[in-house]
């Protein structure tokens, strides 16, 4: 594994690690059995800085553990507590986010109306694709094995062939529903009247860091794992889909780099990543300050423009075109 990858590795950990240590204290926390918190974003990338906040979401098993309400506001309480003496920022929201969801719903919504509506989908994917144990390290492996044996419930009928096509339908539908997401906020916040024009500039100050954001960490989230299935030219069981989950979506390109076909390309790639987090990893304000001049905002997005034809050159390239094919059919 690169230095680079390392250090921002090592930088994460260590602040998780003080983290836990905090949420050890929480005695009603430490009350619940089956339930567990996990982590997303940069943190759950390993890739996180001092201006990165930290993203959770809270899984239990409802049937096994009861929630009062006063218990959800007292382990918030103390996750709060816990994130201002660690000086992180505030959560997004106001705090809305900080919501239990049931396992059963994440897994027996699959695909419904409720799946996007109730937000289980983004708690499935971002499980999945980017997620890390903050609390209750055994109970958010057994989710994590629960959730995708959802996705293989026909492997048994299949052994020499199978292709997790279910599961890589729903990695591309998350892709695509933040692509959307984005476009709808951005369509949103343009309505708005009574801004004044710096309000305005503002606003798409912050769109800019957002979409650039969508184009390479949303991104890699996304088809850092897409390429670790299409790259495998075996049948993938659910302990080769366990094993790639576990990596970050940085360690699964460190993974691919070792095709020496590939390598080249696979290095262009982390290459950029670092450049997209050495540019955003600042103060906010210094950052909204880069991003309002046009020469950086091209350099930006020609760069995400790089980034993805790489990708793309990858996927179309790679030995196993049957599993593209298929995948794409």
């Amino acid at each position: 594994m690169s230095n680079d990858i390392i250090l921002k590795s090592a930088y994460s950990l260590k602040r998780l690690e003080v983290f836990r240590k905090h949420l050890y204290k929480s005695t009603v926390l430490n009350a619940q059995k089956d339930f567990c918190i996990y982590t997303t974003g940069s943190y759950g990338r390993l890739e996180a800085c001092e201006y990165s906040d930290i993203d959770l979401f809270f899984l239990a098993d409802t049937d096994q553990t009861k929630f009062s309400k006063i218990s959800e506001i007292l382990i918030d309480a103390d996750i709060i507590k816990a994130c201002r003496q660690m000086k992180l920022p505030e959560f997004s929201g106001d705090g809305e986010y900080l919501v239990v969801h049931n396992i059963k719903d994440i897994y027996s919504e699959l695909g419904s109306r409720e799946d996007d509506y109730r937000n289980f989908f983004t708690a499935r994917m971002l499980l999945l694709l980017e997620s890390r144990a903050v609390h209750n390290q055994d109970f958010y492996d057994q989710m994590l094995s629960t959730t995708l044996e959802k996705y293989y419930k026909d492997f048994h009928a299949h052994t020499k062939d199978f292709k997790p096509v279910f599961l890589v339908n729903d990695v591309i539908r998350f892709w695509r529903t933040m692509c959307l997401n984005y476009e709808h906020n951005r369509n949103r916040k343009f309505n708005e009247t009574g801004l004044t024009p710096e309000e305005i500039q503002n606003k798409k100050n912050e769109l800019h860091i957002k979409n650039l954001k969508l184009k390479f960490s949303r991104k890699l989230t996304c088809y850092s794992f897409l390429l670790s299935l299409l790259c495998s030219k075996k049948v993938m069981k659910q302990a080769d889909i366990l094993e790639i989950i576990k990596l970050t979506p940085l360690q699964r390109l460190e993974k691919l780099s070792q095709n020496d076909k590939m390598k080249n390309d696979i290095n262009e790639l982390i290459s950029l990543y670092f450049w997209f987090l050495e540019t955003t990893q600042v103060e906010k304000t210094k950052l909204l300050q880069w991003i309002s001049v046009e020469s950086n905002r091209d350099r930006a997005f020609e760069s995400s423009r790089q980034f993805a034809k790489i990708i793309f050159k990858i996927m179309i390239e790679t030995e196993n075109q049957d599993n593209l094919m298929y995948f794409l059919v």
